[in-house]
C-alpha cells in the first residue's frame, strides 16, 4: 500500500527546507587573527541580535561596555556605557547618567572591529550566552571582528 498523498507532500518538504537551510548563507560572526588570517571563533547570528565588547578602559582604569546590534552584515554601535570619563569616550548632551554609570546612545555602524587585545584592557565579547576573553583567544595578536555570510561556520 502505497503512502498517503500528504504524507509524501510534507517528506518532500521537509527535504527541501533542510536542503535549502544547508545551501542558503547565514550571518555569521566572525572572530579573525589579522596576522594569520585563521578563523579563531565564528557562530551564526541574527539580523537584531546584539552583542556586547567589554573592557578595561587604559587610562581610567575604569570599566566600558559596548553594545552592538547586527544589522544588515553590520556591526551598528548603539549604546556605551562607562563609569567616568577617558580618552576616546563620548561627551555631549545626549549622554545620560543611570545608576553611577554613564549612558551615551550611539548610532555608527562598522563593517568591522578590529581590537589589539591586553591583559590590562581585558577585552571581552558576549555573543548571546558565550564570552570570549580575545586576549585569552588571540594573546597580543590583533583580532578582526565581522558578520560575513557562510555556508556553514565552525564554533
Amino acid at each position: 500500500m502505497a503512502p498517503p498523498r500528504g504524507a509524501l507532500i510534507l517528506v518532500v518538504l521537509l527535504a527541501v527546507g533542510t536542503a535549502a537551510s544547508l545551501v542558503a548563507p547565514a550571518p555569521t560572526l566572525v572572530v579573525t587573527d589579522t596576522d594569520s588570517g585563521a578563523v579563531l571563533y565564528s557562530t551564526t547570528v541574527s539580523d537584531g541580535q546584539t552583542v556586547k565588547l567589554e573592557y578595561t578602559h587604559s587610562v581610567e582604569r575604569s570599566p566600558v561596555k559596548e553594545h552592538y546590534r547586527i544589522t544588515g552584515g553590520t556591526l551598528r554601535q548603539t549604546l556605551i556605557i562607562f563609569e567616568s570619563y577617558g580618552w576616546g569616550l563620548p561627551t555631549g548632551a545626549d549622554v545620560e547618567r543611570i545608576g553611577g554609570q554613564f549612558h551615551a546612545p550611539m548610532d555608527r555602524s562598522f563593517d568591522q572591529l578590529m581590537i589589539t587585545p591586553g591583559p590590562i584592557a581585558d577585552q571581552r565579547l558576549t555573543v548571546g550566552e558565550t564570552q570570549l576573553a580575545l586576549y585569552e583567544l588571540a594573546g597580543r595578536s590583533s583580532v578582526r571582528i565581522s558578520i560575513e555570510y557562510r555556508r556553514w561556520h565552525r564554533v
